[in-house]
């Protein structure tokens, strides 16, 4: 082994980072990058018989910073989002998908970003809520 790959060698390790054996064409890897963890608060109000208002608070419980993000859940039929803040909505019905306009989308480590939106239906506690693909634990009020 050459003392020029030695070196990188040590250096990659000292910067937490790793390459495959055998690979000479390899991209290192970070062993120590912080993965993503999150927590939902999720409230909702019946305003009317037919119609409830949500909000949906990410916070970022993890050690990264989340640039970026998409918000997915589901809304049981018949609900149907009819109004939105703080994010952009691709579907309104069933699998909701929402992401971050250019105002918030990155949540610092700790921070907490709002999304609200009114629907169609009766409210009820939702569970299932992901944030770029990571589970998120939801809060039931």
């Amino acid at each position: 082994m050459s003392g020029i790959f030695l070196c990188l060698t040590a250096g990659m390790v000292g910067l937490g980072l790793a390459v495959q054996a055998g690979t000479a064409n390899a991209t290192p890897v970070r062993l120590d990058e912080p993965t993503l963890a999150c927590a939902i608060d999720y409230d909702w109000k019946q305003v009317e018989p037919s119609r409830f208002l949500s909000q949906v608070k990410i916070r970022n419980t993890g050690a990264a910073v989340i640039n970026a993000w998409t918000l997915r859940f589901t809304l049981p039929e018949p609900q149907r989002v009819v109004l939105y803040r703080n994010a952009r909505f691709e579907t309104f019905s069933g699998p909701i998908v929402a992401h971050n306009i250019e105002s918030n989308g990155v949540v610092e480590p700790g921070n907490t970003v709002a999304v609200g939106f009114h629907a169609n239906g009766t409210g009820m506690v939702i569970h299932d809520f992901t944030v770029n693909g990571t589970a998120c634990a939801a809060a039931d009020e």
